[in-house]
């Protein structure tokens, strides 16, 4: 999965074409134009999938927008998503790892071609290492990221067109580290705010 210098993902495009075939594009090709779609909205989508299972699975991530250029790595990816159909809930349950290390895990239910999109989700990695994130601190906050580890807990449900959303962030030994000029970093005090969010064990939980 790759995000393009121009902020674009870049994924292979199944694209309908007029005269009923279908172009298949590479996934690092440019994207090819497509005719508007028409809204489903408040209709089910005629589709039934039986099942996806995953097994060994690994996601390659780069972003290429982010300069110096951003990579991760999900490993070991596990589980399986179905069945999926309008009007019934479908299982989801995944888990693996984040570059081999931090575990990652997916979980809850789905009803994504109904007539109202339905998702209950919990998502949880734990210890991810936070100096590969310095390709975005260093852009937005202006610092790279000399230690630290990230765990977040998220849960996200929707139904009836309403959101409910529980996120939290810890963060474990976060310091930060040379000063990077950048035109896009918040003119904030953000070493004060690290500072003040510590507990005496040197983490923060948001």
């Amino acid at each position: 999965m790759t995000i393009s210098p121009k902020g674009e993902i870049i994924l292979k495009n199944i694209v309908r074409q007029d005269n009923g075939t279908e172009e298949v594009t590479s996934a690092q090709s440019t994207p090819t134009t497509t005719a508007p779609v028409k809204s489903q909205a408040g209709k089910a989508t005629p589709i039934h999938i039986g099942r996806v299972v995953l097994k060994g699975g690994n996601i390659n991530f780069h972003d290429q927008f982010i300069k110096p250029n951003y990579q991760a790595n999900l490993t070991g990816i596990a589980g399986r998503v179905g069945p999926l159909k309008p009007g019934k809930h479908g299982e989801v349950n995944i888990r693996g790892a984040v570059d081999k290390s931090a575990p990652l895990e997916i979980k809850g239910k789905v009803d994504p071609f109904g007539s109202d999109l339905f998702l209950n989700i919990t998502a949880k990695a734990t210890g991810i290492d936070l100096p590969t994130f310095s390709p975005y601190s260093g852009k937005y906050v202006g610092y790279v990221i000399e230690k630290g580890k990230l765990s977040v807990d998220i849960h996200y449900h929707i139904e009836k067109g309403e959101l409910k959303a529980e996120n939290n962030i810890f963060l474990d030994q976060f310091t930060l580290g040379e000063k990077i000029e950048s035109p896009d970093a918040l003119d904030l005090p953000i070493t004060l705010a690290i500072a003040l969010l510590k507990n005496q064990r040197g983490e923060i939980d948001i």
